[in-house]
């Protein structure tokens, strides 16, 4: 078993609070600018990597993209698993 790393720790202390952030309230938003700038095709495959709670990545996939999100605080992604699951 390797050792948490600096950043890991931090992400995994700071995951359930994370969506409390005031940055985080404007997903929406932010997923129809990615949309608009990127020019993405209906049903596209998106790799999120740093997905974090995956806010953008669930997002992505409510619009109908074909979303894998990947980040290394799994306490991040447990979070993301329970606004999925809702």
């Amino acid at each position: 078993m390797t050792e948490n790393n600096g950043w890991e720790k931090f992400f995994n202390n700071h995951a359930p609070h994370y969506l409390k952030e005031s940055f985080t309230k404007n997903t929406k938003t932010e997923v129809d600018f990615l949309e608009e700038e990127l020019d993405l095709s209906q049903g596209s495959s998106i790799l999120d990597i740093g997905c974090g709670t995956g806010r953008h990545a669930l997002e992505l996939n409510r619009k109908g993209y074909r979303v894998t999100g990947l980040d290394i605080s799994g306490k991040m992604l447990e979070e993301g698993r329970k606004i999925k699951n809702g």
